[in-house]
């Protein structure tokens, strides 16, 4: 195997980006890192991949898009949807990936991908349990460098990749929502994290400052990080809300997903709850099913069409009108939207 810019960068002490930016005139290097950077590259043996080279001056009019579940899953067709709308009048064709969860498949996409030189790559990341960085970070970082592949991550970020983002506002929704059960008078609400993402983390501290603005108690009990995500995450977090002191229990629950919070009000049907006159509980993402429960759900609706189209737009700046340099991160917060259903009522008085 060649050496890489990562091997150079490794070796000079500085990041991926300064080493490209060096090798190829481009962007601001100090005079002295740039002569370490290139002496270090002749050192090594650097040799500058020419045919990737010469294929980045002619876009290809291939996007790559790697979702973790393509197949009977609204919010990734909904993304889908919406960035093919975007981009498909301008000549592109879209190469569909589907990780399935699963890091190694996912780096596998990323090989083919890079190799067959995409103009740019779109990701929703397959591990939802990592908040400040990714299983397959180095090599998302060749693509953008090496390779001169714009990488753009949707619904959630990662603190350690250095890409375009474009997202729900979820720090807006879920105050919306959470500010809906203090006007119904709620005083002790709870929060289930159905997994561990930048986009769920968003979402939390968005609660705890909506509870901080109202001068409202907060347990750490209520809130509740489980192995489990999604639906398993609601069940197991409303029994462990269930099992608190009856003086500590809350009135409401918020949960950060709508899957989450089905399976949270289907255990609180099992333990003989009735949702909201027992309890109140929201979710977030607007689901089609979230209309469709014996309760139907209040929730936060995602613009997920939006998410897609504004991604394919920002592709469309980056390859064809040339608007952004290459460090011109960009993120970008699609809005939300509250829809009141029948899962939340005021509390009961004791």
């Amino acid at each position: 195997m060649g050496v890489t810019l990562k091997d150079i960068a490794d070796q000079v002490g500085v990041s991926y980006e300064t080493v490209s930016r060096a090798l190829n005139n481009r962007g601001r290097v100090g005079p002295e890192t740039a002569k370490r950077i290139r002496e270090m590259a002749t050192t090594m043996g650097y040799s500058p991949n020419a045919l990737a080279r010469g294929l980045r001056i002619k876009n290809t009019k291939t996007l790559g898009v790697i979702f973790p579940c393509i197949y009977e899953n609204e919010f990734y067709a909904g993304i889908y949807r919406g960035l093919e709308d975007a981009v498909i009048d301008r000549g592109y064709v879209i190469f569909l990936c589907n990780s399935n969860f699963e890091n190694e498949r996912e780096a596998a996409y990323l090989r083919t991908l890079g190799s067959r030189r995409v103009d740019a790559v779109v990701m929703a990341l397959a591990d939802h349990h990592e908040v400040e960085t990714s299983p397959n970070a180095a090599q998302i970082a060749h693509i953008r460098t090496s390779l001169d592949i714009p990488v753009v991550l949707v619904d959630r970020y990662v603190h350690a990749l250095r890409t375009d983002y474009v997202s729900s506002d979820h720090a807006g929704g879920a105050e919306s929502i959470v500010e809906h059960l203090v006007q119904l008078g709620h005083r002790r609400i709870a929060c289930i994290l159905s997994d561990r993402t930048t986009s769920v983390d968003e979402r939390h501290e968005a609660y705890l400052a909506v509870l901080r603005r109202h001068a409202l108690p907060y347990l750490p009990q209520w809130t509740i990080q489980t192995t489990e995500i999604e639906f398993g995450a609601g069940r197991v977090g409303m029994k462990q809300l269930q099992e608190l002191p009856p003086a500590e229990r809350p009135t409401a629950v918020f949960v950060t997903n709508d899957l989450g919070a089905i399976g949270a009000m289907q255990m609180a049907n099992d333990l003989g709850l009735q949702v909201p006159r027992d309890l109140s509980v929201v979710g977030f993402d607007d689901l089609r099913q979230a209309a469709t429960l014996p309760v139907p759900l209040t929730t936060v609706r995602q613009n997920l069409r939006e998410i897609g189209r504004r991604t394919g737009q920002l592709l469309l700046a980056r390859l064809e009108e040339k608007s952004l340099a290459p460090d011109d991160l960009q993120q970008i917060r699609v809005p939300t939207e509250l829809v009141l259903r029948e899962s939340t009522a005021p509390p009961r008085r004791n």
